[in-house]
């Protein structure tokens, strides 16, 4: 299977000045994700392997909290003040059936704990909204 790496150097004043691009990383894997007969059995099939399901489920909780990062003004927002109203529950689940098929492959390793660690997290916050 071809492996495809992104690399990007920066500098400080231009990396304030470019749109950020794991959003775009983001997108294009959704959008092949979510084209007629894929679908998160299609990418656990193509990418059997359970670090990648790891990485993008990873992906996917970071995408999902993208609007809530930054205040109107352009701030930014720190995880426990974020509004989980402006979360994106669809690519919660998406990201979590992801890590629960990397899970059943049996080997754990680094993006997969910490894609748990990010669910845990976020699943505490959702939590803790309902029962306000």
């Amino acid at each position: 299977m071809p492996k495809v790496v992104f690399s990007r150097t920066l500098d400080k004043a231009s990396w304030n000045n470019t749109k950020l691009l794991k959003g775009d990383i983001v997108a294009e894997t959704r959008k092949l994700q979510n084209e007629p007969g894929n679908g998160i059995a299609m990418v656990a099939e193509l990418m059997p392997e359970p670090e990648a399901l790891g990485l993008l489920a990873l992906m996917l909780h970071a995408e999902s909290r993208r609007r809530a990062r930054r205040s109107r003004d352009g701030e930014y927002v720190p995880f426990a003040e974020q509004d989980t109203a402006l979360w994106d529950g669809h690519m919660l689940e998406e990201a979590e059936a992801l890590l629960r098929c990397a899970c059943a492959l049996g080997a754990f390793g680094r993006y997969q704990l910490e894609a748990g660690r990010r669910w845990s997290r976020s699943t505490t916050r959702l939590r803790n909204r309902y029962r306000s």
